[in-house]
Parts: C-alpha cells; sequence; structure tokens
C-alpha cells in the first residue's frame, strides 16, 4: 500500500484486526488514532513493513500490535499500544526519536538515531533475531 501523505487509521466498530498484506509505505505521518468514538483494534504486522518518511504515532490502550514486522519511520515514532504474542518486531526511528510506552511483554528491536526514550520501570533484555523470521538485510 502506498499512500501519498498522511494517513490516519481508525476503528469505529467492533472490534476487529488489520492484517497487513504487503509493505505500507507512507509518504507522510502515519497515526494509529484513540478518538472519542474508537473501538479496541488489533495490527497484525503479519510479517510486513510499515515504512513511513514522516513520524508514527500508536495511541495507548486502544491499539495493539501482534506479529512479526518491521515498523520504521525517518521521524519520530510514539510507541504506546498494548503488545499481543512474541514474535520480533523492529521499531525504528532513522533520524528521529522513539518514545517506548508499550504495555505487555516486548520481544524485538528498537533504534532510535537521537534518543530512545523509556517507560520506567520497563527492562530491555538481549534475545538474538536469528532464527526468527524478519528478513532483513545484514541479518544472517
Amino acid at each position: 500500500m502506498y499512500r501519498n501523505g498522511n494517513l490516519a487509521v481508525d476503528n469505529t466498530g467492533d472490534p476487529a484486526t488489520l492484517v497487513l498484506e504487503g509493505t505500507v509505505y507512507v509518504c507522510g505521518d502515519l497515526e494509529f488514532q484513540y478518538s472519542g468514538g474508537s473501538h479496541n483494534y488489533t495490527v497484525d504486522l503479519n510479517g510486513q513493513t510499515i515504512f513511513v518518511e514522516g513520524s508514527i504515532n500508536f495511541a495507548s490502550a486502544i491499539v495493539s500490535v501482534s506479529g512479526l514486522g518491521r515498523i520504521i519511520a525517518v521521524g519520530d515514532i510514539d510507541f504506546q499500544p498494548s503488545i499481543t504474542g512474541n514474535d520480533f518486531v523492529l521499531v525504528l526511528s532513522i533520524a528521529g526519536e522513539v518514545l517506548f510506552q508499550s504495555s505487555g511483554d516486548f520481544t524485538g528491536c528498537i533504534a532510535g538515531n537521537v534518543n530512545v526514550e523509556l517507560q520506567p520501570g520497563n527492562i530491555i533484555s538481549w534475545i538474538s533475531p536469528e532464527g526468527k523470521g524478519l528478513n532483513f538485510p545484514g541479518l544472517c
């Protein structure tokens, strides 16, 4: 999927799951919204990549992330979803910051060019991505 401009994702109906079936490329900002009328929804990365030339915002509590995948932004990433499952996820800001305040156990890699800020009380432990099925250049 290609979007020339900003993209906002929301769910105004029953709880739902958005399953990625290919790379999502956004030439702008991407916001997984939490508006007043929102209902819970899950973003299943399904082994795919989200690449955004701007910033990415995952709202807290109402949005869940599941599945193996990559979340990459040139700008900042505000990553506050709940995490379901233990699939390897890469969260990478190329030229900005990553604000990491997700709930649930996260398995993956968090990288920011400027800063990576963790929610107080979070712990980072190393687990090798090898053999996890992450198709990323340079990964053996």
